[in-house]
């Protein structure tokens, strides 16, 4: 079994083995998935958190007090080399991604978000780096302002696109726990990196063509953009609702 497919097992079975751990066992649980130290990197005013005794005190048990039946949904589960270079090589560093909802009911506050006794669903991505088989540095984002607008607070003006709207992809959850064909996954990451670094970086702060998003969205594109800002259904959508109003505010 390939590096990467380990990496995967192991992020995997981690995540379940710590969402059924007791309070007793979660330490070990965490030690062993992370040989005894973890770096993790997640919101504000959560933070940095440097050790395993940090991770669960300020950030696992204080969620799970607030969400008590908490469970993960995985909607895209990945794994690879990273090209983290300037000139688009391998950097060497082996990561594990992924996204989906923690949901379950927001029954106690949580981070001062006061609790509304419902049902939510908080939207996350996860990125774990991992060095011989382990993790040793996790970067963690969570939709707080989708959370709060849920809790009926609204910190931002009414999002152009639509709220909550966030569903697995089309074809049904993208989990690739099995081995991917590497020339297709090579072509994938060079086509993102190239979107990413060459056609958004190419705005000319006039016209939003300049940027040359058309030649790598369709035109029934479905962009699912964060709390505040909302999701975009196709091309136009995107360009009305999104691109043109964030580049008039940002445009260089």
């Amino acid at each position: 079994m390939s590096s990467n497919q380990l990496n995967k097992k192991a992020v995997w079975e981690f995540w379940q083995a710590q969402e059924s751990a007791s309070a007793e066992d979660l330490p070990a649980v965490i030690a062993a998935a992370t040989a005894g130290d973890i770096k993790w990197f997640g919101p504000d005013p959560i933070n940095r958190l440097a050790d395993i005794e940090s991770y669960i005190e300020d950030y696992w048990r204080p969620l799970n007090q607030s969400f008590p039946d908490l469970k993960r949904q995985t909607h895209i589960f990945i794994g690879g080399q990273s090209n983290g270079k300037v000139d688009a090589t391998d950097d060497g560093q082996m990561w594990v991604g992924a996204t989906g909802y923690l949901s379950g009911t927001f029954a106690n506050d949580w981070l001062e978000i006061p609790a509304s006794g419902k049902n939510a669903r908080l939207r996350w991505g996860e990125f774990c780096l991992l060095e011989d088989g382990k993790i040793v540095t996790v970067y963690f984002l969570l939709d707080l302002i989708d959370l709060m607008q849920q809790a009926g607070i609204y910190v931002l003006p009414p999002a152009l696109g639509k709220d909550h709207h966030y569903p697995p992809p089309k074809d049904g959850p993208a989990i690739l726990l099995d081995a991917q064909n590497e020339i297709e996954s090579a072509r994938s990451l060079a086509l993102i990196r190239e979107f990413l670094f060459e056609s958004l970086n190419s705005y000319d702060q006039s016209e939003l063509q300049s940027m040359g998003v058309a030649q790598y969205f369709t035109q029934d594109v479905q962009w699912y953009g964060p709390g505040g800002i909302g999701a975009c259904l196709g091309l136009k959508e995107f360009e009305e609702l999104h691109q043109n109003p964030w580049l008039t505010a940002y445009p260089d």
